[in-house]
Formats: structure tokens, C-alpha cells, sequence
């Protein structure tokens, strides 16, 4: 099984029910700056008036609808969450106009020593569902991690690597399951869906 296959199929075990069709088309965006802080960006539809309230946790499966961390405008299409921790990894919910939702996160997360770690959450797809939020990511070649950067990862609720190249020893597969609790599986790109994948993949036990 290729990687594009396998990538297909883990992002269908991870969707979520869209917003019913009667939903407007609103577009978000989060964008952390250089301190850590998370700039958050929308384009609605013009007759959407009034205020948009943003709600926050660190879980992308539980986000409380209770005291907004921040409140604006609707019309001013962004606004910036300051955080007094960022290694922790933050999940949000925007309400609009006290009727439409919509969740999301930081896609790029940037940790020293993993290239181009992208979380896979939120995009559409056919029949109306989203991928989950905090459940899929992809990134490039993992090096050595410092402590923060151990910390940041873990925060990311990540529990599986599956290695398509081979870059991973012994060592740091040990390394990440004592250190983060992560476990590391490697693949080849001719084939890719051992049994162990599949069972961790059936169970949700990512």
C-alpha cells in the first residue's frame, strides 16, 4: 500500500459530521505568530452581523461553549488569542451570531527538530464531513528534540508514528515510548498496512 493510499485510508477513520447544509460557507483560519501567540482569521457571508466568541481547550473532542476567551466583530475578520503557555497546543470553537460553529486549530505547528509538522484536521470532505481535529498528522524527517520540544509534541496528543522511510533506530523508538509515550511503527512504502496498524487503526487506538 502506497503512502497516499494510507493517508486516505486513516483520514477517513477520522471524520466528523459537518454543519447541516442550511449552514452558511464560513472560512477559518489560525495562524501562530513567531511568540507562540494565535492569530485567528474568518471570512463569512456579508448578512452574517454581530459577534463571533471564541471558546478554547486543550481537547479537540471537548470544547465547552462557556466563557469565551476572546469576543469581536464579526465584520473585523481576525483577532489574536494571546497564550501564557505555548507549548501547550490549543483547540478552538467560534460561535457566530450565537448560531454557527465552526472548530479549529493551528495546522502548521512548529517544533524544533520536526520539519513540516501539519495537523490534517479540518478539511472537507465529499458528503459533508471534516476531518477531526488533533487526530492526523504528517510531517518530514523527526531529529533530535530538546525538552521543550519533547513537551510541545506530547502536547499535540500524538501516540503513533508510523515511519515511512526508515529514518527511525531502535534507539529512538525506545526513546519516544519512554520519554512522550509514542510508539513508532515503520512502513515501507510497498507495503505499509501491517496487522499491528491495522489493529491500532480499527480500535482508535492512535
Amino acid at each position: 500500500m502506497t503512502y497516499k493510499n494510507l493517508l486516505s485510508y486513516l483520514t477517513l477513520l477520522f471524520i466528523l459530521p459537518s454543519c447541516t447544509s442550511r449552514s452558511p460557507n464560513i472560512v477559518a483560519v489560525c495562524e501562530e505568530d513567531k511568540v507562540g501567540n494565535n492569530i485567528i482569521k474568518w471570512e463569512t457571508p456579508s448578512r452574517i452581523k454581530g459577534k463571533v466568541k471564541v471558546y478554547a481547550s486543550t481537547s479537540p473532542d471537548r470544547i465547552p461553549p462557556r466563557n469565551p476567551i476572546a469576543i469581536a466583530d464579526i465584520s473585523d475578520h481576525r483577532l489574536t488569542v494571546v497564550t501564557n503557555d505555548p507549548v501547550q497546543r490549543y483547540y478552538y470553537l467560534m460561535v457566530f451570531d450565537n448560531r454557527y460553529r465552526v472548530k479549529i486549530a493551528g495546522r502548521k505547528i512548529d517544533i524544533l527538530g520536526v520539519q513540516n509538522l501539519y495537523d490534517i484536521g479540518g478539511y472537507k470532505l465529499n458528503g459533508g464531513r471534516n476531518v477531526k481535529w488533533g487526530k492526523l498528522y504528517r510531517a518530514g524527517e523527526i531529529g533530535n528534540l530538546n525538552h521543550y520540544a519533547l513537551n510541545k509534541l506530547k502536547n499535540t496528543g500524538i501516540r503513533t508514528i508510523v515511519n515511512l522511510d526508515n529514518t527511525f533506530s531502535e534507539q529512538k523508538d525506545i526513546f519516544f515510548k519512554k520519554k512522550i509515550g509514542i510508539q513508532c511503527y515503520f512502513c515501507s512504502f510497498i507495503y505499509c498496512w501491517k496487522p499491528d496498524i491495522q489493529r491500532l487503526a480499527a480500535k482508535g487506538d492512535y
